[in-house]
């Protein structure tokens, strides 16, 4: 709801960028740090900004779920300097000593790595040379265009080698009307799908997540799971279901190191308690099974002062929601709590449908719940990414560039905000026609 040009005469230090935001923060009465969750990267000034004010901040996850592909291809030598700071895609000019090392790698897994090659070197090529609209030319209706990787887009790869897959031969006639086929020359339909086997779990996770209008922080010990599929939906046509028998080799490799980075992922409070508070996920049985310890279930004293100020009860020995609550809780109160009622409740899984907030504006969760009500109401307000920044980042910045002549920043807030209200409003007339 808030969107700022940063003043162009201040650089963006730890120190400044906590001195904007303090003074955002006051446009909405907010006059603590610690009374925001906040959802960002692991920038070093942003890290700087939060130390300086005691705040961690819950990491964005399609960041993190990019940087495990990205550390995937990268080797040991070179970790340190493609970090969660300035990772944005695999890059395109590697040494042969930075992909993994000749002496870890198969044959196999070098082919993956080669097809990465060709296929951003073709698409580069295409974008270099307008061959675009000739591929949809030839490609006929519905025919879209070369997608390029990009560090600007998450995994962007994924698109990239989709979109050659889908226009394969439609491209190969726009080349060979070029005399320019050398660029697919090593490029085949199969080894496409080599690299789409590996990527598109991670694709569909990643779109998963990144909603606007419906909770994802639950999901996203879900979404884990569905990173590590086999077979993702993708592959459903005849063309590759014989292919699909056996994994290729070059996939396993890359795919078990992808699992090795993934397992490496350590999940923020907010995660568990978004998933106890979600009545198909709540007793966290398959998630605590492989688990090294048990996760405890803090709450913050902002959630306690909810607590208190509704008279719940709560365990005198330490502030927090109880003494040592795991999701296999041992805890045990002498007289069962609202927590307590709901954990042992015996409500359906689907008694929740695609929006969980709508459950917990229920009347049975208003009847029977009304404190967890508030938890729930402001925990799944808590966005998994920092999508949502990022697209109205894109927005102000088409209004600013379209309009700079005739609009003064300072209206690019009642802009956003008039559009977001006009999508919203337009979904919900979508939802009340389609339940009628």
């Amino acid at each position: 709801m808030s969107c700022r040009d940063f003043p162009v005469e201040l650089s963006k230090t730890g120190e400044n960028i906590s001195k904007i935001l303090k003074e955002e923060m006051n446009r909405f009465g907010i006059d603590h740090f610690d009374s925001v969750n906040w959802i960002s990267d692991r920038g070093s000034n942003f890290l700087r900004c939060f130390n300086l004010n005691m705040v961690i901040p819950i990491l964005c996850f399609a960041r993190r779920l990019h940087n495990v592909l990205t550390v995937t291809f990268i080797s040991e030598i070179i970790d340190g300097y493609f970090n969660d700071e300035d990772t944005d895609d695999i890059p395109d000019k590697l040494g042969q000593d930075d992909i993994l090392g000749d002496e870890f790698i198969t044959m196999a897994a070098k082919k993956i790595l080669l097809s990465i090659s060709y296929t951003k070197t073709l698409v580069r090529y295409v974008k270099q040379t307008n061959l675009n609209e000739l591929i949809v030319k030839f490609g006929g209706d519905g025919t879209k265009t070369l997608k390029q990787s990009v560090i600007t887009r998450w995994l962007s790869l994924f698109i990239c080698v989709e979109s050659v897959y889908s226009n394969y031969d439609a491209t190969l006639l726009a080349l060979e009307s070029r005399r320019a086929t050398k660029y697919m020359n090593d490029l085949t339909k199969y080894s496409l799908i080599d690299l789409l086997l590996l990527l598109a779990p991670i694709n569909a996770a990643l779109q998963a997540i990144q909603t606007d209008e419906t909770p994802s922080l639950h999901l996203l010990f879900e979404i884990s799971c569905i990173s590590k599929k086999k077979y993702p939906a993708i592959f459903l046509n005849s063309y590759v279901a014989e292919y699909l028998s056996t994994e290729p080799r070059g996939v396993e490799f890359f795919r078990e190191r992808i699992h090795l980075e993934l397992n490496k992922i350590i999940f923020d409070d907010h995660h568990y308690m978004s998933m106890c508070l979600h009545p198909a996920f709540r007793d966290m049985e398959e998630y605590t099974a492989s688990s090294a310890h048990q996760h405890e279930l803090n709450i913050d004293q902002d959630d306690i002062e909810v607590y208190s100020r509704s008279d719940i009860g709560l365990s005198s020995s330490q502030s927090s929601l109880s003494t040592e609550f795991s999701y296999r809780t041992n805890y045990r109160a002498s007289k069962p709590d609202e927590l307590d009622r709901y954990l042992e409740s015996n409500l359906s899984s689907t008694v929740v449908k695609s929006n969980l907030l709508e459950f917990w504006a229920s009347d049975i969760a208003t009847a029977q719940f009304p404190k967890l009500k508030r938890i729930a109401r402001r925990l799944h307000s808590i966005p998994a990414t920092s999508a949502g920044t990022e697209r109205l980042f894109s927005h102000s910045g088409l209004i600013l560039t379209s309009r700079r002549q005739r609009l003064a920043p300072s209206q690019v807030d009642n802009m956003l905000l008039i559009k977001s209200a006009r999508q919203l409003l337009l979904n919900l007339n979508k939802d009340s026609s389609t339940n009628n």
